[in-house]
């Protein structure tokens, strides 16, 4: 991507952009994001001990990715930041 290059590819929903550290999203929509904290039982250099952002493209799709997160690493802070604003992280709304 250090050339101005714009990748693309075709999807069932329209074309779809790869932005760098997110993957490929479709410009103008509205992805409902679940974000991660560090994993604490990880060394500092495991990819996994950043934090982590990961769009989806509904509601269901990210609560669903949010619980088997939760449950596969339970120290680790998971947060579901819909297109509104609001941000839940499984318990109540965070600022």
């Amino acid at each position: 991507m250090s050339r101005n290059e714009l990748l693309a590819t075709t999807t069932p929903n329209g074309v779809a952009i790869f932005k760098e550290h997110v993957g490929y999203v479709i410009p103008g929509k509205e992805y409902t994001w679940v974000e991660l904290g560090p994993r604490p039982d990880m060394p500092p250099w495991h990819a996994q001990a950043q934090p982590a952002r990961y769009p989806f493209p509904d509601h269901d799709a990210a609560l669903k990715f949010a619980r088997a997160e939760s449950e596969t690493s339970p120290g680790r802070d998971v947060v579901i930041a819909y297109p509104d604003g609001r941000r839940w992280d499984g318990k109540a709304w965070v600022a």
